[in-house]
C-alpha cells in the first residue's frame, strides 16, 4: 500500500490548518484593535464635553501655550 498520499495529503491540511489559524487571528486582532480604538474615541469626545474642574470651580490647569493670549492678559 501506497502510504504517500497519505502523508502529503496530513501536510497539505496542516498547511491549510495554519494558514486559516493566522488570518483567523489577524482578524480578531483588527476587531480588538478597532473596537479599542472607538471606546478610545468615544471616552475623548466624553472628557472634551466636560472637562475636570479645579479647585476654585475654574477650568483645570492648561500649559501656557494653549491659554488664548486674551486670557493670559
Amino acid at each position: 500500500m501506497e502510504w504517500g498520499w497519505v502523508v502529503k495529503g496530513l501536510i497539505i491540511y496542516a498547511a491549510a490548518a495554519f494558514t486559516l489559524r493566522i488570518i483567523a487571528d489577524a482578524l480578531f486582532i483588527a476587531r480588538r484593535n478597532a473596537d479599542a480604538q472607538a471606546e478610545a474615541e468615544a471616552r475623548r469626545a466624553e472628557d472634551s464635553a466636560n472637562p475636570p474642574r479645579g479647585a476654585a470651580g475654574q477650568g483645570a490647569f492648561r500649559p501656557a501655550d494653549t491659554i488664548p493670549t486674551a486670557e493670559r492678559l
